[in-house]
């Protein structure tokens, strides 16, 4: 798979609307998206698979769960870290809440291991 055809899967990913549909499309999405990370190390596959939540309504009962998915994201590809603010001042000015223990958990990882 070349990287067109890696970011074109993901780009072409569509999420349900309903809250049930969205979460599981959430997990998929980004079990594909750690899958390819895996399979082309070299590639900035997970920042655009986080770069193209900008044109995506995430449901506010989904808000934790996608927070959670973003920042799993930061560990294994820390170039990821500017993506993951952006997608949560977003959602804060639209009134969902950041999960801060997390953020300090991932933070802390970072730290010490890169």
């Amino acid at each position: 798979m070349t990287i067109f055809a890696w970011a074109t899967e993901l780009r072409l990913f569509r999420f349900r609307s309903s809250q049930a549909g969205q979460a599981a499309d959430l997990s998929n999405y980004f079990s594909k998206a750690f899958s390819l990370h895996n399979e082309h190390p070299g590639d900035a596959v997970l920042q655009f698979a986080i770069a193209c939540f900008r044109s995506v309504d995430i449901d506010p009962a989904n808000w934790p769960m996608f927070q959670k998915l973003l920042l799993l994201g930061v560990i294994p590809e820390p170039a990821c870290l500017p993506y993951v603010p952006e997608q949560i001042i977003v959602r804060r000015s639209a009134g969902a809440g950041p999960i801060l223990g997390q953020m300090e958990e991932i933070a802390n990882d970072l730290i010490q291991n890169h």
